[in-house]
């Protein structure tokens, strides 16, 4: 089959739990996928250095911008918590 976009992406976010401020934020970018294709993809970086000790939450969404067309856009996010430790 033909892929069904020439690219995508991923938004990754950081934020604060106690008050949902962002703290960082990057983006990163996949190539063209067929229908029902995995991808694995590797090479985005977020450093974190605000809100040490503190609750936090990762946001990790693919095609944030609709560019790779889908049946469904309500299963496109993921939210990981954790504690940001210091150094």
């Amino acid at each position: 089959g033909q892929p069904t976009t020439t690219s995508g992406t991923i938004s990754i976010r950081d934020v604060r739990l106690s008050d949902n401020t962002e703290s960082a934020s990057t983006t990163g970018a996949f190539g063209p996928i067929q229908n029902g294709q995995t991808v694995n993809i590797s090479g985005i970086f977020l450093t974190v250095t605000t809100f040490v000790g503190e609750q936090h939450k990762l946001i990790i969404t693919v095609n944030p911008g609709g560019a790779v067309p889908e049946t469904r856009n309500d299963d496109n996010s993921r939210e990981y918590p954790y504690t940001l430790g210091g150094c």
